[in-house]
Parts: structure tokens; C-alpha cells; sequence
């Protein structure tokens, strides 16, 4: 009987093998912004950002995911705290070989198994990227066609476009995935046989197209519809600004102030509430003028609302600029940017760089939910002083 015939690659095979060429980040710099990153801020940044989103999916359960904002931010923090942990393994696998035992090394290939396992850590961020995504359209379209908003985007559609998302996003990824594995390995190096990564002939094929669905077409498509968006979300937020000083200023020429049931505001989930009229001279004079509250006057919490998905869009697109620039635009102008080239230690560490920038921003969501969501701030504060 015929033997067995593996045609599968060794990761090892794959990894780059630097040349020593002298580049802009010494080989003692480059250890030291390594160590730095893996073992100061990557640690800091899982430890808060973990606990930072389990606060948030605690707050937002006792909330109760009754509209839209509650729905995509409770998804957005359980895809986040996924993402938080699946990095965790990337970041121990990447650290200096130095940091593991001499049987550990003879055991495993630790860096091979990060590319690996790092693979599977990108369908959370990509999930991430679309809820951020989704959240700014959805906001957009609330502030510009307030009347139609609760008619399209409700809470169970909601529900079911964020179920979708995710499932396209694994079934995206499973042909890349399945074409790589563990296995273990003779390594002539070292002489002995190790737990290393695998790829299949195969993984040659897609890893282009994978690379350009997911990092060259649907990031950037998301990047340009997040700015666009907050860009329309900030002039709908000046102009409704705008448009409360000169209704308060009207109100305080004519010398009264309109209580909040004589107002009509629009709601966040599309609904208008008229007040009630008034047969006073005044008020019907202040309804004929020119400065009459219309459908784009915002309500305090609708601000507040818009501001924190202003703020999480904004993290989202601040951390993905330096992803843009290291592996987009630099390259473009510097040929011997990356792995292989004159600047390999420069083009790793820029890698961690944008890595530990992209876990931050999973990580300080809370605070932006504190500062511009007083229900969330309030329920916060009921859970703490509940336990105390």
C-alpha cells in the first residue's frame, strides 16, 4: 500500500528570512519596541479592554436592547471582548523566543502558530468593522429622514442584518482557513520534529482573493462610508445646534420658554410627538416665525446619542489610518517596505504599532458610552452601588 503523501507547505518554509541590510530601526531597537508592545501595552490593553466590555455587555443587557443603538453597540461589544481574547494567543506567540524555555522552542514553532491562529482573530474585527459601520449609516439616515427611520430600521431587522453580517463574514473566511492547519514537523534547524503551521497548495490561490475581498475592498468601502457618514452626522448635529439657539433665542425675545410638551422634537426610533397648543398670543405669534422647531430639531438625548456614535466611528476610522498607511500608501512609494525587503524590522514593528492601535479602540468603547449616554452612565452606577 502507498504511503501517505502530504504535499502541504510548512509555515516555516513561508516565514521571511531577513537579510541583514541596514535599515532605519537597528536590530536592538527593534527588540526593545517588540518587547515594549508585547509585554507592556498589549497586556494593559487586553486587561482593560476585557473587563471594560464585559461591564458593557452587563450594562447593556440590564438596559434592555429595546431600539436599534442598544442592539448594535451590545453586538459591538461581544464582537469586541471575541476579538480581545483571540488576539491574546497572537500576542504570546510573537513574543522573543528568548521568553520560552528551551523545550518549549524544541516543541513548538511559536511564530508560525501565530500566522495561523491569527487568521481567525480577523472575522471578529471584520464583524467589528461593519457593526461601526452599519451604526453610522443607520444614525445618518436618522438625523437626515427622521420620519422614515422607525419604519425601516427597526429592531428586529436590526437583529437580522447583524446575524447575516456575521455569517457571510465565516463563510467568507472558511476556504482560507481550511487550507491551513497544525501539524507536526521535522525541523532541520533544529533537529527535531515540532508543532508548526501548514498550508495546503491551494492556500497560494486564495490568499490573494481573500486578501482583496477583506483587507483591500470591504475595509476601505467601510472606511469611506464611516467618513461620509460622520461627516454628514457633525453638519446635522451643527445645524440642529444652530437650530435650537435661535429657537431659544426667539423664545427669550418674546420672553417665555416652551416647555418640553409644547415643543415637537423627533425621536430616535422616527416617531414625531407634537406638543399641545396654546391659544396665548405669544405662542401663536412664535409658531408663525420664521424660527418654528421643525423635523431636523434634535432632542438633548438624540445629541447625545449622535455624539457617541460620532466618537466610536471616529475611533474606528483614527485606527484604521495607520493600517492604510503602513501597508497602502508606504509601499507605493517605498518598494523595500515589507517583510522581505530593507525595512523588515521597521515594516514589524509598524505591524505591532497598528495592532495594539486596533486593540485599543476595542478597548475604550466604555468610555465613550459613559461620557454620552446618560442611561448607560446611570445604569452603570445602579449596578455598582447595588454590589457596594
Amino acid at each position: 500500500m502507498e504511503g501517505f503523501v502530504d504535499n502541504s507547505t510548512s509555515l516555516v518554509e513561508k516565514l521571511p528570512r531577513f537579510v541583514q541590510l541596514p535599515g532605519l530601526l537597528s536590530s536592538q531597537d527593534y527588540e526593545v519596541v517588540r518587547i515594549v508592545i508585547l509585554l507592556i501595552i498589549d497586556p494593559f490593553l487586553y486587561l482593560f479592554g476585557i473587563t471594560s466590555n464585559v461591564i458593557n455587555i452587563r450594562v447593556f443587557c440590564k438596559m434592555g436592547t429595546q431600539d436599534t443603538v442598544s442592539v448594535s453597540f451590545l453586538a459591538l461589544s461581544i464582537s469586541d471582548l471575541w476579538y480581545l481574547f483571540a488576539q491574546i494567543p497572537v500576542t504570546v506567540c510573537y513574543l522573543p523566543s528568548r521568553f520560552f524555555s528551551k523545550s518549549v522552542q524544541n516543541t513548538a514553532d511559536m511564530p508560525a502558530l501565530g500566522i495561523v491562529v491569527s487568521r481567525y482573530s480577523q472575522i471578529p474585527y471584520d464583524f467589528s468593522i461593519f457593526i461601526a459601520t452599519y451604526v453610522a449609516v443607520t444614525r445618518c439616515f436618522c438625523v437626515t429622514f427622521p420620519l422614515k427611520f422607525g419604519g425601516i430600521f427597526t429592531r428586529s431587522r436590526t437583529i437580522m442584518v447583524l446575524c447575516v453580517a456575521l455569517a457571510t463574514i465565516v463563510i467568507l473566511y472558511i476556504p482560507i482557513l481550511s487550507f491551513q492547519w497544525f501539524s507536526y514537523r521535522f525541523d532541520p534547524r533544529r533537529n527535531v520534529t515540532r508543532l508548526t503551521g501548514s498550508l495546503a497548495p491551494e492556500w497560494v490561490v486564495w490568499d490573494p482573493i481573500h486578501t482583496t475581498i477583506f483587507k483591500n475592498v470591504y475595509i476601505n468601502i467601510c472606511f469611506i462610508t464611516c467618513c461620509i457618514s460622520t461627516v454628514i452626522l457633525i453638519l446635522n448635529l451643527s445645524f440642529a445646534a444652530r437650530t435650537r439657539q435661535k429657537i431659544t433665542g426667539g423664545w427669550e425675545h418674546i420672553g417665555t420658554k416652551p416647555s418640553s410638551a409644547e415643543s415637537q422634537t423627533t425621536t430616535m426610533d422616527g416617531t414625531a410627538t407634537a406638543g399641545k397648543e396654546t391659544s396665548s398670543k405669544e405662542h401663536k405669534s412664535m409658531k408663525g416665525s420664521s424660527s418654528k422647531p421643525d423635523k431636523k430639531t434634535l432632542s438633548s438625548r438624540d445629541t447625545q446619542v449622535i455624539k457617541s456614535v460620532i466618537l466610536v466611528t471616529l475611533m474606528f476610522i483614527c485606527t484604521h489610518i495607520p493600517v492604510v498607511i503602513f501597508v497602502d500608501i508606504i509601499k507605493l512609494f517605498e518598494p523595500e517596505f515589507n517583510y522581505l525587503g530593507r525595512y523588515a524590522k521597521l515594516v514589524l514593528s509598524s505591524f505591532m504599532l497598528a495592532r495594539s492601535v486596533v486593540i485599543s479602540s476595542s478597548a475604550c468603547n466604555c468610555l465613550v458610552y459613559f461620557n454620552f449616554n446618560t442611561k448607560y452612565r446611570e445604569t452603570l452606577k445602579a449596578l455598582f452601588s447595588r454590589r457596594e
